[in-house]
């Protein structure tokens, strides 16, 4: 049973990805990552399917398997799908798309998840949305600058 809450729940967290598989322009991924881990865990459940990953997950060896499958290798298999356009117009390689698409979740999740899953019940604050931004900044700053490096037109240097 743990292992089907495990996957029922990643399914529905990753279906709610297709805005940010959408994006016209790599510039657009980190602030749509931002939105969408947001609206994760602003949902009732997300939180609690966090708990419920961090108190199981060493329980039994299948469980840490598990969500190694679906944390690390599906996260790798999606981050090259999503981003695929992005990598064959040269933009970035797989392992770029990759290295973004941990930044931008990891950044936001674990910020999201210090209020949602590890504090007491309570409105996200100001500071939330801020943090997001400067993540997203980041991540756009540095976009810009592997695009300027790579000499791809309409960057600014």
């Amino acid at each position: 049973m743990v292992e089907q809450i495990i996957v029922t729940f990643y399914g529905d967290m990753a279906a709610g990805g297709a805005e940010v598989v959408a994006a016209a322009e790599l510039e657009q991924i980190p602030r749509l990552v931002a939105r969408y881990v947001k609206r994760l865990y602003e949902s009732r459940t997300h939180p609690l399917f966090v708990r419920c990953m961090f108190s199981i997950a060493r329980l039994n060896p299948r469980f840490g398997r598990l969500n190694c499958a679906i944390f690390v290798d599906d996260l790798t298999v999606q981050a090259s799908q999503g981003l695929r356009r992005f990598i064959h117009r040269g933009e970035l390689t797989e392992t770029e798309a990759l290295d973004l698409t941990r930044l931008m979740t990891f950044s936001a999740g674990f910020r999201l998840m210090e209020e949602k899953v590890l504090f007491d019940e309570r409105p996200l604050g100001p500071d939330v949305d801020r943090y997001l931004d400067f993540c997203a900044d980041a991540c756009e700053q540095w976009i810009r600058e592997l695009k300027r490096r790579k000499g791809i037109p309409g960057t600014v240097a």
